[in-house]
């Protein structure tokens, strides 16, 4: 019986420990809770690494396979956090390529299908050219990665009293 209570209690303790990400211009913030798979990249490399936190301790995060400290990461991709629609995200991937292909298109009919010489249609060109800035002015806007530096931070909050005291 005892050891039962002694495991309900490790058990409540490791999950009031998360990963809060505080973006210096916005007033929400990201909680990343064990369990959840982190994207993340260390300072002067390009490639984002994935782990599933297993715990956080200390100023450590414990991955399935691996250990690091916070300070080590350098940015985090956020895209599985965020509480905005995925509509944006997909015209932002889609717009450019849909706006080059009506374009593409469009002279392929005209040359190919109809036998006419290559000719800009003017409406053509300018809605291609909305469709391609569009969706490129989301893609600039709307960004899934979060560089760890001024502002922005990243740290380990543990809801137990006693416990940031310690820290």
């Amino acid at each position: 019986m005892l050891t039962i209570v002694f495991h309900v209690a490790d058990t409540a303790a490791q999950g009031h420990k998360y990963l809060m990400l505080e973006r210096g211009h916005s007033l929400k913030k990201i909680r990343i809770y064990p369990g959840s798979t982190l994207r993340f990249k260390f300072e002067g490399d390009k490639r984002f690494y994935s782990g599933k936190i297993k715990d956080l301790r200390g100023d450590m995060i414990i991955f399935e396979n691996s250990i690091i400290k916070v300070q080590e990461i350098a940015g985090i991709d956020i895209s599985e956090f965020k509480k905005q629609p995925p509509l944006l995200y997909g015209f932002a991937k889609k717009l450019p390529v849909a706006g080059a292909g009506y374009f593409l298109i469009d002279q392929f009919n005209r040359s190919v299908v109809n036998g006419q010489s290559l000719h800009i249609d003017r409406k053509v060109l300018r809605t291609s050219a909305i469709m391609v800035g569009v969706g490129l002015l989301l893609g600039f806007t709307v960004k899934n990665n979060v560089k760890i530096r001024g502002r922005n931070r990243l740290r380990i909050v543990n809801l137990l009293p006693e416990a940031n005291n310690k820290n």
